[in-house]
């Protein structure tokens, strides 16, 4: 089933993200669910992990493809 295979994935990528940046995936989840925000020392992190202005990291609308 391919919807197992993708949650598995992305799973790993966010344990991954979590070792990367030197926060908790509890602290991820709760950016994602807009519980709350990165600081800004996170929010430089999390830029650099992506490759990405701060701008653009705020601003910017992604799709998931």
């Amino acid at each position: 089933m391919v919807l197992s295979k993708n949650l598995k994935i992305l799973r790993i990528k966010k344990e991954f993200l979590s070792k990367e940046i030197g926060v908790s995936i509890q602290t991820i989840n709760k950016w994602e669910n807009d519980k709350c925000l990165p600081d800004a020392y996170n929010l430089l992190k999390l830029s650099g992990y992506y490759n990405l202005s701060v701008e653009e990291l705020i601003n910017k609308e992604f799709e998931l493809v």
